[in-house]
């Protein structure tokens, strides 16, 4: 009947009309919201937000013809976080909910642990089962499921204070994200419907809405192929004119499209934090050029937006303005990683185990552990910052997912050198791949939906791995990630990579940016400064941003105050001579595989 009514009001968009396909907007998504709270399964929640969707954007669309008044952009804006990682924000208010809604501590551990094994048993259906087994595991997630909803709906009676703070909409104040930001920093958050990118314009003083004329299939094209020619070190090796043509050519126009519109008359700001939409989420925004690129293959020279601003990356305005209002409120805890050990670094380990050392592991994991190469550079890595940092530093056999699931919550820092292994299929089986070592009950990969239900304490985790911030995009839910689910873990703050990565020069990109974080910088300039360190000593074909650009942050910026080892000194500048010369020599073989 909406749509029907919707629809009509299509015909003549007279000013009228667009305010009646608002409030049918406003109503639909609200009844939408209110079908959610019925159901706990995340595919159902996934299709009722895919709905969702379809009315965000007209909403946007309708206010956009509206006019340039405050009070429709104010509006439009909080249509376009209706959709934007929903089920993370959900789960953050989860986590605020047990806090400050009075529920016992009995309870807050029985719904933990119904969760749990909710979560456990949906994974456990994705791998290839016997037909009799996977019928028991259905059978088990029903019966988890009845008792879940029996159990929430007891609570909701019992406790309203609680319901009220986990089940409220998502709702943004804009006077409260704007006091967030400095004078320096805007928010840029992209909305892309099937006809249109519409793009917000957030700083201390201003909301501005901007309107793109490009299609959804188109932009998805040209992100392809940027994202194509930046992980693809073998297209970059053996046509490099065509690589470069491809890169400059989509760099550029995805600057003119996205962001020249935005920050063309702003002066003043140094710092961006993107909140991306779709397919936007697999780039970084660092590499886009400011102005196009001659036949020159000197990839210095070129005018990249890293050279102008400092960039990191939210998945909702929402879920930044409380990872900044909750470092502020706790920042002496953040200082002092609330008692924890600082450091914990992690190594993989891969080399090739036999045929009976791996048949404890179901077939597929066996193909998966055999394909790992060895990474040369991961424990140099970690050996590094064993010198400098304190903190508890594990390689080989000690590097296994039982000891990581163990010891992971005591630290402030966790960094991880290993590879990640995305599932495109079935994202909550992506995962990190820990050193094989026999364990009977874990399978050294640690899965995203075993991530998710950790409870980590960390103020930033480091995935110096593959891929780890790259998966499918879920309509209302954002990027399905290895990085998402250390966000549903209590991490504020990430480091990851949005495709394979070289092992030199994720080397020297890492050392720099905890340089630059022990000097005091906040998390997003130390790694930009990084990057730009290696680009500017980089020679011939590792200027190219495949080499440099792959990492971004993500959620909170804010600085942290690491403790260096006393007797540190000489190993720093040994370890930088030695970074020197070994990036000297980079070659696009040895890039990790994934």
């Amino acid at each position: 009947t909406l749509i029907l009514m919707y629809e009509m009001l299509l015909r003549e968009p007279t000013k009228e009309n667009l305010e009646k396909q608002v409030l049918i907007a406003d109503l639909a998504t609200q009844l939408l919201y209110k079908n959610r709270q019925e159901y706990i399964g995340e595919t159902d929640q996934l299709r009722l937000l895919s709905e969702s969707a379809f009315w965000t954007h007209s909403a946007i669309r309708a206010l956009s013809n509206m006019g340039d008044e405050a009070k429709h952009k104010t509006r439009a804006f909080r249509f376009a976080e209706l959709n934007k990682s929903v089920l993370l924000y959900n789960s953050v208010q989860t986590e605020r909910a047990y806090v400050f809604g009075g529920l016992p501590d009995s309870l807050v551990l029985k719904e933990k642990k119904l969760q749990e094994e909710k979560v456990n048993l949906k994974a456990a259906l994705l791998e290839q089962l016997p037909p009799e087994e996977a019928k028991v595991l259905q059978r088990d997630l029903s019966a988890v499921n009845l008792d879940l909803n029996a159990f929430q709906e007891e609570i909701k009676e019992a406790y309203p204070k609680y319901s009220q703070f986990k089940y409220q909409q998502p709702s943004i104040s804009l006077e409260s994200l704007t006091q967030t930001l400095d004078s320096e920093t805007a928010l840029l958050e992209y909305v892309v419907s099937d006809s249109f990118v519409h793009i917000f314009y957030v700083d201390q003083e201003s909301l501005d809405m901007h309107k793109v004329n490009i299609s959804k299939n188109e932009l998805t094209q040209v992100i392809n192929k940027l994202h194509s020619v930046l992980s693809g070190y073998q297209f970059l090796s053996t046509e490099p004119k065509m690589s470069h043509q491809v890169y400059t050519e989509q760099a550029h126009y995805l600057y003119q499209q996205l962001i020249e519109p935005v920050l063309e008359h702003k002066i003043g700001i140094t710092k961006l934090v993107i909140v991306t939409d779709g397919e936007l989420g697999h780039l970084p925004f660092e590499v886009f050029l400011v102005e196009g690129a001659n036949q020159e293959y000197d990839y210095k020279k070129l005018h990249y937006l890293i050279n102008d601003y400092t960039i990191s990356y939210a998945y909702s305005a929402s879920l930044f303005e409380d990872a900044i209002q909750n470092a502020s409120t706790q920042k002496e805890k953040a200082h002092r990683f609330d008692g924890k050990q600082q450091m914990l670094a992690l190594a993989g380990d891969y080399e090739a185990k036999t045929a009976s050392e791996l048949e404890y592991l179901l077939p597929a994991y066996q193909v998966l552990r055999k394909d790992l190469q060895v990474i040369e550079g991961a424990k140099k890595e970690v050996e590094l910052l064993s010198k400098i940092f304190e903190g508890d530093f594990l390689w080989g056999a000690q590097a296994n997912e039982h000891s990581f699931k163990e010891n992971a919550p005591n630290y402030g820092i966790i960094h991880l050198a290993m590879h990640g292994v995305l599932n495109r299929k079935s994202p909550a089986l992506s995962a990190l791949a820990f050193t094989e070592n026999g364990d009977s009950v874990e399978n050294n990969f640690l899965q995203a939906y075993e991530i998710s239900q950790m409870d980590l304490n960390a103020k930033l985790v480091v995935l110096s791995a593959c891929e780890t911030g790259y998966g499918e995009f879920e309509e209302g839910n954002g990027i399905a990630s290895l990085a998402r689910s250390f966000m549903y873990a209590g991490v504020p703050s990430l480091i990851v990579s949005l495709w394979q990565v070289n092992d030199q020069s994720t080397a020297f990109i890492m050392k720099s940016f905890y340089t630059y974080l022990k000097q005091g910088m906040n998390k997003a300039e130390a790694l930009r400064l990084a990057k730009l360190d290696f680009l500017q000593q980089a020679q011939g074909i590792s200027t190219h941003p495949a080499f440099w650009s792959p990492f971004i942050q993500l959620g909170s910026s804010a600085p942290l105050e690491l403790r260096a080892k006393s007797s540190s000194t000489w190993y720093y500048w040994a370890f930088l001579g030695f970074l020197l010369v070994l990036v000297g020599g980079l070659f696009y073989r040895n890039k990790r595989a994934a």
